[in-house]
């Protein structure tokens, strides 16, 4: 059977299901080493990108407003630049984590693709790692 080497460890290629069993033990080890296998198997999610928090508008105060009303729309508009700034800072610790999923995910969608026989592979080309370990 025909097989490749990957960061130091030899893996067969997938051919079907008559060399399944070795390949699938192959490719958890190699897997396991580049440290996405809790993203082959499904136990760590595929995250979704997070979303940016909108930048709160500013609103122009009104001719003939009182002191009062313009004190208030101040003090509105700081409570939510408040939360923008927060919002913002939550927003950069998801996109950390996200970042980091996503390169785990590309590792492994590239260990997959390495590891099957290109008249296989087309089979599970766009779908998600634990999917294609599935089929």
């Amino acid at each position: 059977m025909a097989s490749t080497v990957i960061d130091g460890i030899r893996i067969e290629i997938l051919q079907g299901q008559t060399n399944y069993n070795r390949w699938y033990r192959d490719f958890k080890s190699l897997a396991t080493v580049k440290g996405v296998w809790e993203i082959c198997k499904g136990t760590e999610a595929i995250m979704a990108a997070p979303e940016r928090p909108q930048k709160p508008q500013v609103v122009r105060e009104a001719r003939g407003a009182s002191e009062l009303d313009k004190e208030l729309a101040r003090n509105a508009f700081k409570e939510l630049l408040d939360e923008y700034t927060l919002g913002i800072q939550e927003y950069k610790v998801l996109l950390t984590d996200y970042d980091t999923n996503y390169k785990k995910v590309q590792t492994a969608r590239g260990i997959i693709a390495a590891t099957i026989d290109p008249t296989i592979r087309t089979v599970i080309q766009d779908k998600d790692p634990k999917k294609a370990l599935k089929e």
